[in-house]
């Protein structure tokens, strides 16, 4: 656990949406785009959409972020 995340309380959410937020980074720093079916709901959306991304959690998962090396960028 990094310093920031020890020391900074969280508050104004449960732990279920916490859990989802972090899932969600942790899509995108591990390069693991079958982590938002635990992330986000199947109705989501991703707004703004990019360019010829179909809507929805699906439309995001073959996006580039998912790359090892965007991944690699997060962490």
């Amino acid at each position: 656990m990094s310093e920031f995340q020890s020391t900074v309380p969280v508050t104004g959410v449960t732990q279920v949406e916490r859990q989802a937020i972090e899932t969600l980074y942790r899509a995108f720093s591990e390069g693991k785009p079958e982590l938002l079916d635990q992330a986000v709901t199947s109705d989501w959306q991703d707004i703004p959409l990019a360019p010829h991304q179909a809507p929805g959690r699906d439309g995001m998962k073959p996006l580039g972020c998912f790359t090892s090396r965007m991944a690699a960028a997060w962490a």
